[in-house]
């Protein structure tokens, strides 16, 4: 059987520190093993690389639209402060896309 207990102290806990996780799992033959991570893979503590983010974008992108322009979309983002004008970006951005379920 799964159990899953929220820490009530988490309820009024500052924000920075209602990131870390504590997970507790207790076989059936009764050995408790414990782990905890106080600041979860893309939190200020420890930020996603480019090439992870670009990764996940790809991931999420790719099916509801075409790589090339996915690609395009991320080199926009990743230069958007060096680029003379925005409707690059939103012209990308504004063109149909497949749904997400199809």
């Amino acid at each position: 059987m799964t159990t899953v207990h929220l820490d009530p102290a988490l309820t009024d806990a500052p924000v920075t520190e209602k990131f870390g996780t504590t997970i507790t799992v207790t076989t059936t033959g009764g050995v408790v093993h414990t782990a905890t991570v106080s600041a979860p893979h893309g939190a200020p503590a420890d930020p996603v690389t480019d090439a992870e983010l670009l990764a996940k974008f790809h991931a999420l992108t790719d099916r509801v639209t075409d790589a090339a322009r996915a690609t395009a979309i991320a080199d926009a983002v990743l230069r958007l402060d060096e680029l003379d004008d925005i409707s690059i970006l939103t012209d990308l951005l504004a063109a149909p896309v497949a749904g997400a379920l199809d």
